[in-house]
């Protein structure tokens, strides 16, 4: 045992500790195009208190903490050290659901609890999460929403970091706190769940708003060790459609249109390379889907809730109906999906045929004919 290694171990335990030339290895680069950079040691916290036991000792030693809670693989560099002799703090093992309050439409959770796992607990209780677009399914909730990644459903965003809201956090001076209206109530999640406390308001505590000071810091500030988001229902009716076009310019008329009534769950716009990565599951296929699928694709998304969700999609429906007539052709996508496991939208259920379709101008005599009921697969 080296002397980092046993001098972290007398904090956390020896069991959360590893200093093994492979386990260093798989932490030393991603995907990017980051520098690799091998860290000194790997620690996976199993609580809190092992995280503020370990920030006290890196503050006391002047050892750098980098923070990981997704799965691989990962893409943006900020998981690889860019300093020597730094350490990973691996939270994936932090990977309970805390609670799941459907009334307040609230769940909590630590920072090892991936997409994969939260949506079909939440199914469970009927509700969803608003994702971004496509995460794979060991990506971690708490990272995406910290880093503030754009969601879907922004049309229904509080501001731009729903759906985040209360946390616990172990600051970079070893202090722990919880923010928002969890600040302002005992250290104790179950003595607030006891007294209907459900940690709904982000702001706070008092007239400071912590969890803005933690939002794309990449965890520069303080390491969270759970938090609270705020959840949708889940949908009982959910459709999408698409329009396509060569140039971009001819979809913002229509964009402008839709956005301006409020009329989609789900709207933004593709080109044929991003589309085709999300299609295909293979270099050789996404190049081959590239030549077929149209310049430009506007997906748009409908949900019917808990109230009235059949007059809502039907309402919502015949209005971007007049709308498509106005500026051009809509067609329902069928099957397949945009889902949260990473595969991307289905390429084997017939969609790539209505893209190609639209790409070659198939079916646009009437717009509003070709606009046909069609169900889809989108994870929030």
């Amino acid at each position: 045992m080296t002397n980092i290694k046993n001098s972290i171990a007398q904090s956390v335990g020896a069991d959360c500790v590893s200093d093994e030339p492979d386990v260093l290895a798989a932490y030393s680069a991603d995907q990017s195009f980051v520098r690799p950079m091998m860290p000194t040691a790997v620690v996976k916290p199993k609580s809190a208190a092992d995280v503020k036991a370990l920030v006290d000792w890196a503050r006391e030693n002047g050892t750098p903490l980098v923070p990981v809670s997704s799965g691989g693989p990962r893409f943006h560099g900020d998981t690889v050290p860019s300093v020597p002799d730094a350490v990973i703090v691996d939270l994936n093992g932090m990977d309970r659901i805390l609670s799941v309050n459907r009334q307040h439409r609230m769940v909590v959770v630590e920072p090892g609890v991936t997409y994969g796992k939260l949506q079909s607990e939440l199914a469970r209780n009927g509700m969803t999460l608003a994702t971004s677009l496509a995460p794979r399914a060991t990506k971690s909730v708490l990272a995406s929403t910290l880093e503030v990644e754009p969601r879907l459903n922004s049309i229904h965003q509080w501001n731009y970091m729903d759906p985040l809201r209360c946390m616990e956090v172990v600051w970079g001076d070893g202090n722990l706190m919880f923010t928002g209206e969890a600040g302002g109530s005992p250290r104790d999640l179950q003595t607030q769940w006891d007294s209907e406390k459900w940690q709904v308001s982000g702001t706070g505590p008092m007239m400071l708003d912590f969890y803005r000071l933690l939002t794309s810091a990449q965890g520069t500030m303080g390491i969270v060790t759970w938090a609270s988001l705020k959840c949708e229902l889940l949908p009982q009716i959910h459709k999408m459609f698409f329009a396509s076009a060569d140039h971009l310019t001819d979809l913002i008329d229509l964009v402008y249109r839709v956005i301006h009534f409020r009329f989609s769950d789900e709207l933004f716009i593709l080109n044929r390379v991003q589309l085709a990565n999300l299609m295909g599951e293979s270099p050789t296929e996404i190049d081959s889907l590239r030549r077929q699928l149209p310049a430009w694709s506007i997906l748009i998304g409908i949900a019917g809730r808990e109230l009235l969700p059949e007059e809502r999609v039907r309402a919502h429906e015949t209005s971007i109906r007049d709308i498509a007539q106005e500026h051009g052709q809509l067609l329902p996508l069928q099957g397949g999906g945009l889902v949260g496991d990473g595969s991307g939208i289905d390429a084997a259920d017939g969609v790539v045929e209505l893209f190609v379709q639209a790409a070659h101008g198939v079916g646009a005599e009437d717009p509003v004919d070709t606009l046909v009921t069609g169900d889809t697969l989108l994870i929030h």
